[in-house]
């Protein structure tokens, strides 16, 4: 893909995820203002300063739900991206998508996963279960705590802190 910048487009140098360079960051799996088919979305962030390409990037659960980002998107150094049923922001509760990936994924409002795989190969993965005391609530997206900047976040051990540090709110908004 290109990279253009000032008018100047050149070929990007950009490279994709390696293990824990992109992980899910914020989940929507019950929203509560609009439905489920149009409402849910997934943010991800990168843990590195480099921009990384998504493109080829699979999202998907330990079902049947599955897509590609087929885009020529990447995600910035320590930036978010959202990933969402439906682009259309006045009718998906407010939500401004980075990457529509329609009907192809249903998030079950208490109990399911989501993988990213690049090149095969296993980026992060969340599994969470109201059962088992994640904090899905109606309304309410899931988030990994912000205690910590997106760097320091990413220099810790997230396979320690990544349970323990999901929370619900009832707000959406992105993290400088």
């Amino acid at each position: 893909g290109l990279t253009c910048q000032g008018g100047k487009c050149v070929e990007s140098t950009v490279d994709g995820p390696d293990v824990g360079e992109v992980i899910v960051n914020e989940i929507m799996p019950d929203p509560d203002a609009v439905n489920d088919n149009v409402g849910e979305w997934i943010e991800l962030v990168n843990t590195t300063s480099k921009s990384l390409k998504l493109m080829g990037m699979v999202v998907r659960d330990e079902g049947s739900d599955k897509f590609t980002i087929d885009a020529d998107i990447s995600i910035s150094g320590y930036g978010f991206i959202v990933l969402a049923r439906n682009g259309e922001t006045p009718n998906n509760g407010g939500v401004t998508a980075d990457f529509v990936y329609g009907s192809n994924m249903n998030l079950a409002n208490k109990d399911d996963e989501i993988v990213l795989e690049y090149k095969d190969v296993l980026i992060d993965s969340v599994s969470y279960n109201a059962e088992q005391g994640w904090p899905v609530a109606a309304g309410n997206r899931q988030d990994l705590f912000a205690a910590f900047s997106v760097a320091e976040f990413a220099a810790l051990s997230v396979s320690v802190l990544r349970y323990l540090s999901w929370f619900h709110s009832p707000f959406f908004m992105r993290l400088p």
